[in-house]
Order: structure tokens, then C-alpha cells, then sequence
């Protein structure tokens, strides 16, 4: 338990994304690896950005959404991952609307389909087979339907 505790205080002192992403790597092998079926199911929920294929969006790392695609793949299973996003946001009482913002977080063209009163969920898998790069769509919406099988569009105010 101490060395647990050692690890998470480097890896959240020096943000060191890297032994970040090896921890959750090790964890969810060990879990795996003790399974006792070997066609269980396993269903995970994490950030989104942890879940990407390929590299991680932000930190550029190969984070534990890859790892666990690959071994999908070398089990010849199947893998899916959504990318969930809320358009609106509040603080100290102020909302704000991601789609207005210059730096945006998500991609406008998901955030224009947001629904006051309902999940919005947009399959991308259908779209990567159709999707060609000819700049009609912003580099971090291509980038999305790349690393995500499904973008979820969330009705709530995150606070």
C-alpha cells in the first residue's frame, strides 16, 4: 500500500502522465488476468481521453484505452469506446457554452447537436468508412471519429 501511495504521489506531484497511464496498464491487467472466464465481458468507465485508440488526445501517450484495443484485437474481440462531452459548463453561477468559446474543448460540429432534453449518441464507426479528409470538417473532429467508436452527447450543465 506504500508503494501505491509512493506511485500516485509522483504521478499527480510531477503529473507525470506517462507512470499515470502504466499504473492503470498494470491495474487492469491484473484484473484481467484473474479472470476466470475467458469470455467475460469487461465494461470500464474512465475519462474519455484515457480511452482513445492510438495516442492519448492530450498527453500523447499510448494510454490504456490503446492497450486494451490491442489486446481486443489479439483476442479477436470486440472493443468500443465513447467519447462523452457536455456542450454547457457552469462556475461560481456562470454557465458557458463550449460551442461559443475560441478555445473550445469538443469538436463544434457534435456540440451543434446537443438536445436540451435528451442523450444524444452519434455513431462514428458508420462515418469512418465514409469519411474522407478533403478539410470539409475541423482537424479535431477528424480526430475524434479516428480514436472513438461513438461521440455521447450529454443534456447536463457539468458543474
Amino acid at each position: 500500500m506504500l508503494e501505491d501511495i509512493k506511485i500516485s504521489k509522483e504521478i499527480y506531484y510531477y503529473s507525470d502522465n506517462q507512470k499515470r497511464a502504466d499504473l492503470m496498464k498494470t491495474n487492469f491487467y491484473r484484473y484481467y488476468n484473474a479472470l476466470k472466464n475467458e469470455n467475460e465481458k469487461i465494461f470500464f468507465k474512465m475519462g474519455s481521453n484515457h480511452l482513445a485508440k492510438g495516442m492519448n488526445l492530450e498527453t500523447n501517450i499510448y494510454d490504456i484505452g490503446n492497450a486494451v484495443y490491442e489486446l481486443s484485437q489479439k483476442n479477436k474481440t470486440k472493443f468500443s469506446n465513447i467519447y462523452l462531452m457536455v456542450r454547457y459548463t457552469e462556475e461560481k453561477g456562470v454557465i458557458t457554452d463550449d460551442m461559443e468559446e475560441t478555445n473550445n474543448q469538443n469538436p463544434k460540429v457534435f456540440s451543434k447537436l446537443y438536445a436540451k432534453d435528451k442523450w444524444v449518441l452519434v455513431d462514428l464507426t458508420s462515418l469512418r468508412l465514409k469519411m474522407r479528409y478533403d478539410n470539409t470538417l475541423t482537424p479535431d473532429t477528424y480526430k475524434i471519429i479516428e480514436k472513438y467508436d461513438y461521440v455521447l452527447v450529454s443534456p447536463e450543465v457539468l458543474k
